[in-house]
């Protein structure tokens, strides 16, 4: 279990054995919860402009001034800095890389719709920066707690989860709630209600590390750095800010 697992209040897992294994606990989760599962093939951008336009340089800019503050260099082995603040930059080079040997995100994105009208995304959250950089579709599995979410969006090709396969190998089926007010775009999409929720996330990936959202754990540190509008992972940048804009370097 990740350091993160075990913040998230009443958190249970099980590794998913197939699809179907998949479609039987997403069908007790619905019965359960009272919510009906959906999924979209939809590009980032589609996915961007249905939920809430992501301007990447701005969330690029945020994401460096929460990592460095006031610092240029900062080491993954100092525990005088929180984790939290390096754990993106160590997630971003690691999509980076996967995305220079495979020119797509395979595993699923996970998002809710609520009767407040709000969407909320997780995990996916930090895969939507790349949408101008990805361009082949990406499953979205929505978790609708409305009830109207084909009649809000009676434009969208809403797939049966039990009608349209992807790949599940090293994904686990996760239920929490937000009784602690976590997750807190969860918790606010909702408009501050109580609720049960579900994630799929990964088992093992190169992502491995930012799954376990602790980068004080990894077996050699890393030296992150903000150097002449560019941000370093060890050697390898990974953002430039070009005609005063932040993006990504693939």
């Amino acid at each position: 279990m990740s350091l993160m697992a075990e913040k998230m209040a009443n958190f249970s897992s099980v590794d998913i054995e197939d699809y179907d294994h998949f479609v039987r606990l997403t069908k007790k989760f619905d019965k359960d919860w009272d919510t009906t599962t959906y999924i979209l093939q939809e590009t980032l951008n589609d996915i961007s402009n249905l939920i809430w336009k992501y301007d990447v340089s701005a969330t690029l800019d945020n994401q460096i001034k929460y990592c460095f503050g006031d610092k240029k260099v900062l080491w993954t082995n100092n525990k005088d800095i929180d984790s939290d603040r390096m754990v993106k930059m160590i997630s971003f080079k690691s999509m980076i890389d996967s995305l220079k040997k495979e020119k797509r995100f395979v595993n699923p994105i996970c998002c809710n719709y609520f009767d407040t009208k709000e969407f909320s995304i997780h995990p996916g959250g930090t895969r939507m920066i790349f949408k101008d950089i990805v361009k082949e579709p990406v499953t979205l599995i929505i978790t609708d707690y409305s009830g109207i979410l084909k009649n809000d969006y009676p434009g969208l090709q809403f797939i049966p989860y039990n009608r349209r396969r992807f790949d599940t190998t090293k994904l686990e089926f996760m239920t929490a709630d937000n009784s602690d007010g976590n997750p807190r775009g969860f918790t606010s999409a909702c408009g501050n209600k109580m609720y049960k929720y579900k994630e799929l996330k990964t088992i093992d990936t190169t992502l491995g590390m930012y799954e376990n959202g602790n980068p004080h754990t990894l077996p050699e540190p890393i030296k992150l750095e903000l150097k002449k509008n560019s941000v370093y992972v060890g050697n390898q940048r990974i953002i430039i800010k070009e005609n005063n804009s932040w993006r990504f370097v693939i």
